[in-house]
């Protein structure tokens, strides 16, 4: 078996000195090196990004990592046992661990795997190369394929081996290589990997609605988002405008000025496809939003009365970031006014005009509504009584 030697070594960061992670570790590794971090953690530790996460891949089976944290008094989740991985639960925190794998038959959506002891085999099975890191908990960096450190420090995001292969063993990578170009690229994107991705794009069709928008969300959650964005308006992956990516931008740039960041905003300014949205919370944001887009009268008070104050503040943000004339004054009031409260009520109509509950009252309330509207909210309960006919 080939031996793994180190492609760097570097200084444990805080979150490799965990002693949560280091008991895991140790356990897993008490009598070789079984089990060894992997993938999103290091590549964020080399990114300068925050470590949200923390894999573990392992030579052992599920059975025995149970077996061992088991005697270490370390809760475990049979997570995804079928296919390898097991949930570490310790303290509050998760760490997932999986065997290492290789594929053995894949149809773009499943692949049935088989369990190995080789890191390279594992490492092959990877998306991309900048995914296929794995560390030790001395700080001891291995590259099994030797690119993945280079195409970190020159962000370069491309597929492991054939591009082709790759996507057909899952499509979803698609949608995956547009998010890490958006976090870790820069300029175009790898040719080869780009082209595989516009060859194959209509294979996203074959994929749950669910999974499509999950990608589609992380991406936008990027602040570079507009990167893939475009990048994708290029390859024709989905239709969207030619000023989409310039619009995505100007509105990411807004809502960090305004600490206001909301991804659903994104998403419609995106002018993604709403068929992948299952949320109906989600749905109905979307619709309040064009609601808001269609009815807006230059008028800041009546827009809060109308609707929820993020629906006003984010849909200020889109109409400014399409060009519409929104100043920043505008915004501001839409953040911090108070929302005016209707001073009347139907117990107050029925007082006054001395009549039951009924269809009428419905009607003198929508009209005391719309004099007190018409007056820019500024008369009080006596006075939209006496203009009540």
């Amino acid at each position: 078996m080939t031996i793994l030697l180190p492609a760097h070594k570097i200084e444990p960061p805080q979150w490799m000195q965990d002693p949560d992670l280091i008991l895991i570790l140790d356990t897993l590794n008490h009598d070789d090196i079984n089990a060894r971090m992997v993938g999103g953690c290091i590549r964020n530790h080399y990114l300068n990004k925050n470590i949200y996460d923390i894999d573990i891949a392992c030579k052992l089976t599920s059975k025995k990592s149970i077996y061992l944290l088991q005697t270490s008094h370390i809760k475990t989740i049979p997570t995804g046992i079928k296919h390898g991985t097991i949930t570490a639960h310790i303290n509050g925190k998760n760490f997932e661990i999986t065997t290492l794998r290789r594929d053995t038959k894949t149809d773009g959506r499943h692949s049935k795997i088989e369990f190995s002891e080789c890191w390279i085999e594992d490492a092959k099975r990877r998306d991309f190369t900048i995914n296929a890191l794995y560390a030790d908990r001395d700080g001891s960096i291995y590259d099994p394929l030797g690119t993945g450190i280079n195409d970190l420090q020159n962000n370069i995001v491309h597929f492991i081996g054939n591009a082709d292969e790759r996507i057909k063993e899952d499509n979803l990578r698609i949608l995956r290589f547009f998010r890490f170009f958006a976090e870790c690229g820069q300029g175009t994107p790898d040719k080869k990997s780009f082209d595989a991705c516009v060859k194959n794009k209509d294979t996203i069709a074959s994929l749950s609605d669910e999974r499509i928008a999950d990608e589609l969300y992380k991406i936008l959650s990027k602040d570079s988002a507009p990167r893939a964005i475009n990048a994708m308006h290029n390859g024709q992956i989905f239709t969207l405008n030619n000023d989409t990516g310039e619009q995505l931008s100007t509105l990411i740039t807004l809502q960090k000025q305004l600490n206001s960041t909301n991804i659903d905003t994104r998403y419609l300014i995106s002018n993604l496809s709403k068929k992948h949205i299952k949320n109906n919370k989600i749905k109905l944001f979307f619709n309040k939003l064009n609601e808001f887009k269609n009815q807006w009268k230059n008028n800041i008070k009546e827009s809060l009365y109308r609707f929820d104050r993020e629906i006003v503040t984010q849909g200020l943000l889109i109409l400014k970031s399409q060009n519409n004339d929104i100043d920043d004054l505008q915004i501001s009031d839409a953040m911090n006014m108070s929302i005016p409260i209707l001073p009347i009520n139907a117990a107050d109509i029925m007082d006054h005009f001395k009549i039951p509950q009924g269809k009428e009252i419905g009607e003198k309330l929508r009209q005391a509504e719309m004099i007190w509207i018409d007056s820019n909210f500024t008369i009080n309960h006596d006075q939209i009584l006496e203009q009540l006919d």
